[in-house]
């Protein structure tokens, strides 16, 4: 066999990929494609829900320190705690009815400010939206009276009771703390933050907070 013969039968035996061959790998590096692909939206996606949460976590919690550092309790001359001064009786009831799914909303008595015009200015606002990467998010802010056993534990069974009528807590000029003997009236807080953002939520999505605080005035000892 001449060198030239030798050549000619290498070549032969090494004719390289054959088009079934080539059409395997392109199908198994297609699929490897498309799992990385996915995966590096699912990455993101993730991402951007933690973001969004992470702001909405943030705004929650600016707007129950902006209550911590007001007073609660109801001052006895104009029957208004500093946490609902400005706020309208019809701008309360409208946030309750429309946030009337959330939790602890069914248990709370209304709240307003008898002495609001509406061109007064909320001592904390009732709603208020704020936009971080493009994505708006509403936070409103629901403040009303509830009655806890002296029984129960600090911040758990404070609800509606069975008063009548003219004794509910709508602060009017005639107003008469309701509080039958063996409870104490306290204010609960509930803040929702809402948000819509493509894809993670479309739909919409919320975070929500809420605690319960002593409406009571402070003691003062007569010397």
């Amino acid at each position: 066999m001449t060198i030239h013969q030798r050549m000619r039968q290498v070549a032969i035996g090494e004719s390289g990929f054959t088009l079934l061959e080539v059409l395997v790998a392109i199908l198994i590096l297609s699929a490897l494609s498309t799992a990385v692909i996915g995966f590096s939206i699912q990455a993101n996606k993730s991402s951007s829900v933690a973001q969004h949460d992470q702001v909405a976590v943030t705004l929650a919690t600016d707007a129950m320190e902006v209550i911590a550092a007001a007073p609660s309790a109801i001052n006895p001359s104009t029957r208004v705690s500093a946490l609902y001064g400005g706020r309208t009786q019809a701008e309360v009831v409208a946030a309750r009815s429309a946030n009337s799914g959330l939790s602890g909303v069914s248990n709370t008595y209304d709240m307003w400010d008898i002495n609001a015009t509406g061109s007064t200015p909320d001592a904390i606002p009732l709603t208020q939206t704020d936009t971080f990467n493009g994505t708006v998010y509403t936070t409103t802010t629901i403040i009303g009276t509830c009655y806890r056993p002296l029984s129960a534990a600090v911040g758990t069974g404070c609800g509606k009771l069975a008063l009548p009528a003219s004794a509910m807590p709508i602060l009017s000029p005639a107003y008469v703390d309701p509080t039958p003997v063996g409870y104490v009236s306290e204010t609960r807080v509930m803040v929702l933050v809402t948000w819509v953002s493509t894809p993670d939520c479309p739909s919409g999505c919320s975070f929500n907070s809420s605690t319960i605080l002593d409406s009571n005035s402070d003691l003062s000892w007569v010397s």
